[in-house]
């Protein structure tokens, strides 16, 4: 009776045994497949777009503004063009010459004094910053002093006349420095009495060459007009063998011109 109640719980352990191992090894289980979205759900809106920004606001340009380097705007703070100049200025002028009256001795005529010098000049820029054209100038001594008179008496004026043609050069055609020069016709014209100088059928001229040289610095003062300054010298030998008395004079002048421009 012992061995039979010892037998049972024997075999019960035998046969529960795998099963707690089973148990005991066995894997976790799976989650749960994933549900797919239905196919007649709607999709999300888009997201709203960004308006652009606006574009920068340009400041206006200031009045008489130059030109970038590199543009070649005509008439804009440049010197190109038509070409228009008026001068006018204080300076100081002398003469000396021989006048030979028929039948007389040879008698020098020679003076110098203030002088009023004034000049109008036309022309065109056929290149960058050269200038071509014509001008008339004139260095007049109003009451010079006489060192040799001849046959003048009193202290009448005198007046040295040029037409010639010029050239003007700006190295930079923005700026105001320019240089020059001109050669062409002179006249000297005195007289002999202080009384005749209202009287052209008493003046006493004399023709020749002449010439003009000068330097000087325009500041604009609007787009195309410009004021300068100018340093001036001018000369002049002119000569009369057909009018009595017989004359060979040669005139020179320095004057510092204040001038307005168009160009």
């Amino acid at each position: 009776m012992a061995r039979r109640n010892l037998s049972f719980p024997i075999a019960a352990s035998v046969l529960l045994a795998p099963g707690a191992a089973l148990a005991q090894g066995a894997p976790p289980p799976l989650p749960p497949p994933e549900r797919a979205p239905a196919a007649d759900a709607a999709p999300a809106p888009p997201a709203p777009a960004t308006p652009p920004a606006p574009p920068p606001s340009r400041a206006a340009p200031a009045a008489y503004e130059p030109p970038p380097p590199g543009d070649d705007a005509r008439g804009v703070h440049t010197h190109d063009g038509f070409y228009l100049r008026l001068a006018v200025g204080p300076g100081y002028g002398g003469f000396r010459g021989e006048l030979r009256p028929e039948g007389l001795p040879t008698a020098d005529l020679a003076g110098s004094g203030f002088a009023l010098a004034s000049a109008l000049m036309i022309g065109g820029t056929p290149g960058r910053g050269l200038v071509v054209g014509g001008a008339l100038g004139s260095n007049d001594l109003v009451r010079p002093r006489y060192s040799s008179r001849g046959p003048v008496s009193g202290s009448p004026g005198t007046r040295n006349g040029h037409i010639y043609a010029f050239l003007d050069y700006y190295p930079e055609p923005r700026r105001g420095l320019h240089f020059g020069g001109g050669l062409g016709l002179a006249g000297f014209t005195y007289y002999e009495n202080e009384g005749d100088a209202d009287d052209d059928d008493r003046a006493q001229t004399s023709f020749g060459l002449g010439g003009s040289l000068w330097v000087g610095h325009d500041v604009w003062i609007s787009k195309q007009w410009s004021f300068g300054v100018e340093a001036r010298v001018t000369g002049a030998g002119t000569s009369n063998q057909s009018d009595e008395p017989e004359r060979e004079i040669s005139a020179y002048g320095g004057a510092l011109l204040l001038s307005v421009l168009y160009h």
